[in-house]
């Protein structure tokens, strides 16, 4: 079974752009020979969007010089993800949301349609909620303190938020959680996730910290096409 593990880290929470992309693809049977990974800066940043670190350290001047075009990225990402039988992360609607707002805004509807294809096989599972059926537990745990849990090792602090390192953690999560917990995964049509997302934007306008985007973007992935 060929396994891709992938990440993403945003330049601000409330209007995610995708600035890092990580991911790793290795087969099951033969782990240590049949793997290997990548992991992108995004050059073509849009400058007027609000940079936060959001915990990270990556910066537009270390995305500039050191990163790579995010159309050159994404379909790298879009190959490698349908060739997979399985895609992990942790909070993966988070991810597929950022990757879908950023390919919406920037009108690459190619690769949009592609993307929203792969999002619509039932081959995605989300650590978040597998470790709930592991450790039988209601609560929503984080990356790291997953991984603390399972184990009982210290995470590095000073890493975390790095694309990379989170995928680490994840593939490890994963690979520790047993074949047992994975076949009761209930495996999820990601457009339940993103109506699911779309309907906590509608719960957050009402509050007044949601961006009219955000519905804006997540009801076109749902949707046919732009």
């Amino acid at each position: 079974m060929d396994v891709l593990v992938f990440d993403t880290e945003s330049c601000d929470p409330k209007t995610p752009m995708v600035i890092q992309m990580s991911w790793c693809v290795y087969n099951t049977t033969d782990p240590m020979n049949n793997y290997f990974e990548k992991n992108h800066l995004i050059k073509d940043i849009d400058k007027n969007k609000q940079w936060m670190k959001y915990g990270h350290n990556i910066t537009k001047v270390m995305c500039e010089t050191h990163g790579d075009m995010f159309r050159e990225v994404i379909n790298d990402f879009l190959t490698d993800a349908e060739m997979a039988d399985v895609i992990v992360a942790h909070n993966y609607s988070s991810d597929l949301c950022k990757i879908g707002k950023d390919l919406f805004d920037r009108e690459m509807n190619t690769e949009l349609n592609k993307f929203k294809n792969l999002c619509s096989i039932p081959k995605f599972v989300d650590t978040m909620k597998m470790c709930k059926i592991f450790l039988n537990t209601k609560k929503q745990m984080k990356n790291s303190e997953l991984y603390e849990v399972l184990s009982n090792v210290d995470v590095n602090k000073d890493m975390l938020h790095d694309a990379s390192y989170d995928v680490w953690i994840t593939k490890q999560n994963f690979t520790r959680m047993n074949t047992e917990s994975y076949q009761k995964y209930d495996y999820k049509n990601i457009e339940n996730i993103l109506n699911k997302y779309k309907s906590n934007n509608d719960n957050e306008k009402k509050s007044g910290i949601n961006n009219k985007q955000d519905e804006t973007i997540v009801s076109h992935i749902i949707d046919v096409g732009p």
